[in-house]
């Protein structure tokens, strides 16, 4: 872009420029408050998240036994948890380093921008200052000598009077010689204000040309470069924040792939199996049941099979088998239906419990679905 200069461009405009450099260094007032507040948000965020993260790790604490090996295992599992809970743990650990991180963040928004900002504030309105000084200092010698030119005419204006009015008593007066010689010291009097009254307009307007060609143009130009200085030193504290920012973000990122990495290692049979390694017992079969003869009738576990007591046994078997096809029946058909579910189940979700990958909504939504469905298959 074409270099611009407000001292050529705008003519006898300070008044004008000074306020729109001084409306710009207001202006910091508000991006340091902004810096400011956007640092108290993000340390008040810093701690909130520490807070909670203390909790759950209080919490975390007290139930890890339980959610590991349940209320009463045959093994004391010591310090080890569950895969899920050094999962829980890890995310936990990162979100307090997140916590340092925006913590960080708001030292630095304060420390490295905010502060930095009005100090900048400060330092540029001083050189507004000592231009405004020097811009008063030279329209006051501008304006003083003006004044002077304006004494010199009056000067001048009461030596024309005053020749006048000796021409005018000369004519009137007899004494041609006296007069005349008053009249001629009147005149050279009228002359010398005349040639005072001519210099001093030739320096007034020499004064003139300096002010508005030389000086103002030097002084509003020392103000635009005040003005882009500032723009300038705005731009680096702008994209100094979103570079710190960017940073922070970078870092909260690590934090969140190394949750990442431990979660995706936590298979969810990694649970069952500590659970089940706890709670391992000697645990025997129950006997099965026997017959036992009745204490006042001796007799042994043969099937009686007399012809009255046969023609029972027939009926019992027939209805048995009734039963049995048309449960039978239901039984297989509601088999091919869960090996359909179950097949369905495996083509949406993929093979979800062999991998910890993250799954959208609906495909959790179908696959709950199935698992409804299939357990209320279960009953056969």
């Amino acid at each position: 872009m074409e270099k611009i200069s407000i001292g050529n461009e705008l003519k006898d405009s300070y008044k004008s420029v000074d306020k729109w450099v001084k409306s710009g260094l207001n202006w910091l007032t508000d991006i340091n408050e902004f810096y400011s507040e956007r640092a108290s948000i993000e340390r008040e965020y810093s701690n909130k998240l520490k807070l909670l993260c203390t909790e759950h790790f209080k919490r975390k604490a007290k139930n890890s036994s339980v959610l590991s090996v349940g209320d009463s295992p045959t093994i004391t599992p010591g310090s080890l948890e569950s895969a899920s809970l050094v999962a829980w743990n890890e995310l936990l650990t990162q979100t307090e380093a997140l916590a340092n991180e925006r913590l960080t963040l708001a030292n630095n928004l304060d420390k490295k921008i905010a502060n930095d900002i009005i100090e900048i504030q400060r330092k540029y309105d001083a050189i507004r200052d000592k231009w405004k000084l020097l811009n008063d200092e030279l329209t006051n010698s501008r304006d003083k000598y003006y004044e002077e030119v304006a004494k010199s005419k009056k000067d001048y204006d009461l030596s024309c009077q005053a020749m006048e009015h000796q021409r005018s008593k000369n004519e009137k007066s007899s004494d041609s010689e006296k007069n005349k010689l008053k009249y001629n010291k009147k005149e050279i009097e009228m002359n010398n204000f005349k040639n005072n009254y001519l210099i001093k307009i030739n320096v007034a307007n020499r004064l003139k040309d300096k002010y508005y060609y030389q000086d103002l143009p030097e002084i509003l130009d020392g103000l635009q470069d005040l003005n882009e200085a500032r723009v300038c030193k705005l731009n680096s504290y702008m994209l100094l924040s979103t570079s710190l920012e960017r940073k922070s973000f970078e870092k909260i990122i690590e934090f969140t792939n190394t949750v990442d990495e431990v979660v995706k290692q936590n298979l969810p049979m990694l649970d069952t199996a500590m659970f089940v390694k706890h709670n391992m017992n000697s645990w025997k079969e129950p006997q099965d049941f026997y017959y036992i003869p009745c204490s006042i009738w001796h007799d042994d576990e043969t099937m009686i099979i007399k012809s009255n007591e046969l023609e029972e046994l027939k009926i019992k078997m027939s209805n048995a088998n009734l039963t049995y096809d048309k449960y039978y029946r239901i039984c297989e058909n509601e088999k091919q239906q869960l090996e359909e579910l179950i097949q369905d189940k495996k083509e949406i979700m993929g093979d979800v419990f062999s991998e910890v990958k993250m799954k959208q909504k609906e495909e959790f939504f179908k696959f709950e679905d199935r698992l409804i469905k299939n357990n209320s298959k279960c009953y056969w």
